[in-house]
């Protein structure tokens, strides 16, 4: 059987990051306003060569021009690629254009960066957040099947430079991808680990100290990090990682240098409009960013959402406090998700209105596939996440990961209910076992990933690829049939082309999927 679903996303624009390692009189400007590039809507792997913006840059006569990149979320040339222009190596003292080509790989919103850095030294001269909007379909097979993706149940760190599923991964809460397809993991004690696409799994932040001696300072895998709760990337592929012990949000860059970006190491009250790095953080236990360039912190000592703008400055989002700070998100409208553990509640902060209501949670109902999010029953829901179609997705402490839809309808993903050792591997993600699901990520493809806290490891749900069916039958008799639902994910129609079985295979009567020409 299937389930028609379409989804279209729109989005807002990304405003400006200047650099601020040098002098404003030094700064490279970007000539345009408003201070961000709109690649509009482009068919994922347009024939016609996708959408083409040309950037107009003034690089002043005391800085000499390195490169200029093109990133998805930290990846060159993935989505955006400089495709022409004369800002070149060696450009100093003039104007100059570099031509961006939009050409997206995936449907969705695809978030990215123009980086421009300076000669010699690479250091950051300029940050200009751009995007797009991918159309196209998407199909997804569901349930999706669950393994284990990294960690083997041990509760204290190691295995790092091996195999993921090897290494002892203790305690995970909350996950990222980056463009390349690396997942990056905190929780724990005091580090944020990082598994490539080959599945190799090595440290990312910490030494094993958890005092603030050392700062966020230098190389981030030589920093001290106390209960690294929460992470988030952005466009140009920064971490942010917010240490619950040590009251601070630190920033990672690519080339792997961690910087204060918030917080003072105190957890006292909450001071408005000074610079963020000067102001009490307590107890960040979430963190997220937005298509504007703001960092949105969950902050534990109040239950309240902290903001970082683009230009450094912190305030409480109105209406927050006392709101949760389990797991916070941002949607490309710049409506703002909370979870709050404690009322078993997400909440939804309408941009335009700054009216705020209840996502999920708050009902007496257990999980039924289609059934509407506010009638949901929560224990506990942890660090949410969004994917590129408005799609929140909720792990809760009732060991259920939700997918709520834009029309406001919950779907559980994985888990059933029941808290166990991590069971299921190669079987269908609904019937698997958790024991305190409390992050998630998603990447383009719709695969998801889930940190299993307790035991202490990282499932991975695989929805993208058909499953393996096997069925038990005795000889001359029928045996059981199996349901398969295929969804579109994408946001543009799926035409099934032909459906067909092999070999002693048929298909069940109440099988929906028809022949050539049904539209999903």
């Amino acid at each position: 059987m299937f389930r028609k679903d379409r989804r279209f996303s729109s989005m807002f624009g990304l405003l400006i990051c200047l650099a601020l390692a040098l002098p404003l009189s030094a700064q490279v400007t970007f000539n345009s306003l408003p201070n961000w590039v709109d690649f509009g809507t482009v068919p994922v792997a347009d024939h016609n060569g996708g959408s083409v913006q040309s950037l107009s840059f003034t690089v002043p006569a005391n800085v000499t021009l390195g490169s200029v990149s093109a990133l998805t979320l930290g990846a060159p040339n993935l989505d955006f690629t400089v495709t022409g222009g004369d800002c070149v190596t060696g450009t100093t003292g003039v104007s100059c254009t570099a031509v961006v080509t939009f050409l997206p790989k995936y449907p969705g919103v695809r978030q990215g960066a123009v980086v421009l850095t300076a000669q010699g030294s690479a250091a950051l001269l300029l940050t200009v957040p751009v995007f797009g909007v991918g159309t196209g379909p998407q199909t997804g097979f569901l349930p999706g099947v669950i393994s284990t993706y990294a960690g083997n149940g041990g509760s204290s760190y190691g295995g790092f430079d091996g195999p993921a599923s090897q290494a002892q991964v203790p305690q995970p809460s909350a996950l990222a991808l980056d463009g390349f397809g690396n997942l990056f993991i905190s929780g724990g004690s005091s580090h944020v680990l990082r598994v490539s696409p080959n599945g190799i799994l090595s440290n990312y932040v910490g030494n094993g100290s958890q005092d603030w001696t050392a700062g966020c300072s230098g190389l981030a895998v030589n920093t001290h990090a106390q209960s690294p709760a929460a992470i988030a990337l952005d466009g140009a592929g920064n971490l942010y990682v917010g240490e619950a012990g040590n009251n601070v949000v630190c920033k990672v860059t690519p080339d792997g240098q961690i910087h204060l970006f918030a917080g003072n190491n105190t957890a006292g009250s909450s001071v408005d409009n000074v610079l963020a790095t000067t102001a009490p953080v307590g107890a960040p236990q979430s963190v997220a960013t937005d298509v504007f360039g703001n960092v949105y912190i969950g902050q534990c000592s109040d239950a309240s959402i902290r903001k970082v703008t683009s230009d450094g400055l912190i305030s409480t989002v109105p209406g927050t406090v006392g709101l949760g700070c389990s797991g916070v998100a941002v949607d490309v409208q710049g409506n703002l998700y909370i979870a709050n553990a404690s009322t078993g509640t997400v909440s939804r902060k309408a941009h335009d209105t700054g009216v705020i209501t209840t996502l999920i949670g708050g009902g007496s109902s257990s999980p039924v596939s289609g059934m509407k999010a506010t009638d949901v029953q929560l224990a506990g829901p942890g660090n949410i996440a969004l994917d590129g179609f408005g799609n929140v997705w909720v792990p809760d402490a009732s060991n259920v990961i939700y997918k709520v839809t834009p029309a406001g309808l919950a779907y559980p993903m994985a888990g059933c209910c029941t808290q166990g050792t991590s069971s299921g591997d190669g079987e269908f993600a609904t019937g698997a076992l958790f024991s305190s699901a409390v992050g998630i990520a998603v990447d383009a493809s719709g695969d998801f990933y889930v940190a299993d806290g307790y035991n202490n490891n990282i499932r991975k749900v695989s929805v993208a690829e058909p499953p393996s069916l096997s069925f038990a039958a005795i000889p001359g008799s029928r045996s059981a049939s199996t349901d398969i639902t295929v969804e579109n994910t994408g946001n543009a129609p799926l035409i099934l082309e032909s459906i067909t079985t092999t070999g002693e295979f048929s298909f069940g009567g109440d099988t929906t999927c028809v022949a050539t020409g049904q539209s999903l």
